[in-house]
């Protein structure tokens, strides 16, 4: 005897929310844009480039800080802001580049 399932009932509810995937995704086209001017200086921390102009930002991901203005706000919620996400991808490539 076969039992069937709805796809509702095997579906996972999202668990991000849609500024935190808004996030993400600027902090992927920032990667993409600049991502070769993101550069590590300690084993956790790195130098990320603005959106626009030629402002740098020092983002830790040991401790999920970044020095730009829109982390402080959003540090009250635990948010990430774009630069975190895009120094997360860079010592994910970074490491996947020496077989890690």
């Amino acid at each position: 005897m076969a039992t069937t399932e709805s796809s509702a009932s095997t579906a996972h509810p999202s668990t991000v929310d849609e500024e935190t995937r808004l996030r993400v995704l600027r902090g992927y086209a920032l990667y993409k844009k600049r991502g070769e001017e993101v550069e590590r200086f300690a084993p956790f921390s790195w130098c990320v480039p603005s959106c626009k102009g030629a402002d740098t930002y020092t983002v830790d991901l040991t401790i999920g800080f970044c020095s730009c203005p829109d982390y402080r706000p959003r540090k009250v919620r635990h948010a990430r802001c774009k630069h975190l996400y895009a120094a997360q991808i860079a010592s994910a490539k970074r490491s996947a580049r020496k077989g890690r």
